[in-house]
């Protein structure tokens, strides 16, 4: 079997329905264990293979009612606390994403999906099936970064229209502007328009969180050196709510940083269903910030994660 594709899903096949292992399947094929192990991952990432489990331990559940009764969201999903390693959090965290965001196209609940950047947000995008959405839009909630990664918004926005058959549009400007008259010159360009109303249009969003700790994405993409970083702490910034920097009170700072950031304000979140996708122990004061703006529908983080939520 020459094409990589029908090897992962023919692989994916002989394990998930007909229930074969993996030592099985690799003598059964004549491949080693790592490279059935590595056709299985392919297969979910290509989206040949999705999982649904139905029910989650009730500890998890509790956590869940305790956090839509704190903080006033709609939903909130969790991972249960067995994952430990940083990989299968995400990986969980993310399939929890794609699932709520498969449900929503399913259900037509907004054909302009808002998408923000991060890890968390790339590895939903990678997670997400190969469904039929044409009608489906995806805009960018942000500018761009001169460093190429996967995280960025753009390549998210990608992935999701190449899954569904949809279309994508993003802001093609550096997030963060030399000035706010450069900023302001930006966004008055025809193709940054499109997405603005685009983002104007949307009824749903996925959104990370971002913190000013070491391996924020504002250090990491180079966007500030850590002497300015250190500056926005001492202003009492704690979370970078898709480019809206917040005190722990969810208050936008009113800073020179914050109004270079070329992406969607917080009036342009208003009215919409936000899911945040976010977990971790770093990042627990930037996620109680964006809770207390009143934003959120929606939470998909892991139990750890709510546990420090709810204790702090």
């Amino acid at each position: 079997m020459n094409d990589p594709e029908d090897a992962s899903v023919d692989v994916a096949w002989l394990h998930y329905v007909a229930g074969l292992t993996q030592a099985q399947i690799a003598k059964q094929r004549g491949l080693s264990k790592a490279t059935v192990h590595r056709l299985l991952r392919a297969a979910h990432e290509s989206g040949a293979v999705r999982v649904f489990v139905g029910e989650r331990p009730a500890s998890t559940v509790k956590l869940e009612r305790d956090m839509v009764s704190a903080f006033g969201l709609e939903t909130c999903r969790l991972v249960p606390s067995v994952l430990s390693d940083v990989r299968s959090v995400t990986d969980g965290v993310a399939a929890l994403a794609a699932q709520s965001l498969l449900a929503q196209l399913e259900a037509n609940r907004g054909v302009v999906f808002g998408l923000g950047a991060g890890r968390t947000l790339a590895a939903m995008a990678a997670a997400f099936p190969r469904v039929s959405f044409p009608a489906a839009e995806f805009v960018s909630l942000t500018g761009d970064f001169s460093v190429f990664r996967t995280e960025h918004s753009t390549d998210v926005i990608r992935r999701l229209a190449d899954r569904t058959g949809g279309t994508g549009y993003s802001i093609a400007a550096p997030i963060l502007a030399n000035s706010q008259a450069d900023r302001d010159v930006l966004v008055s360009q025809a193709g940054t328009r499109i997405a603005f109303q685009k983002i104007r249009q949307a009824g749903s969003t996925f959104i990370g969180i971002g913190h000013l700790h070491d391996g924020s994405f504002l250090s990491a993409f180079n966007l500030l050196n850590d002497e300015e970083i250190s500056g926005l702490r001492k202003q009492g910034v704690v979370a970078d709510l898709c480019g809206t920097l917040l005190d722990a009170g969810g208050q936008p700072v009113d800073c020179d940083v914050g109004q270079r950031m070329l992406a969607c304000r917080l009036d342009d979140l208003r009215g919409k269903r936000n899911t945040a996708v976010a977990f971790g122990e770093t990042k627990i004061p930037a996620i109680k910030a964006v809770l207390k703006t009143g934003l959120l529908s929606e939470l998909i983080s892991d139990a750890a994660t709510a546990e420090g939520l709810l204790k702090n």
